[in-house]
């Protein structure tokens, strides 16, 4: 069996493709809930955290690093 042949190659470029596709799909929707997490704790954030910062101010911002650091991973 030739594994050079014409529809075996098309078909493995295929699977492939596809599996990138998947890749993709699946990287987006993480990247699309960790963009959705962050500005839930944006949000909580601006109600709860003192404006010249302190306790609350720094575990957001420990939160929010993190989310950060997940986000570049990513991209």
């Amino acid at each position: 069996m030739n594994l050079n042949n014409e529809v075996l190659v098309r078909s493995r470029a295929a699977i492939y493709r596809k599996s990138k596709r998947v890749e993709r799909n699946i990287f987006k929707e993480r990247l699309e809930k960790l963009y959705a997490k962050r500005r839930r704790i944006m949000s909580e954030m601006e109600q709860e955290a003192e404006i010249e910062g302190g306790v609350i101010a720094d575990i957001y911002g420990e939160r929010l690093n993190r989310i950060d650091e997940k986000i570049a991973e990513i991209i």
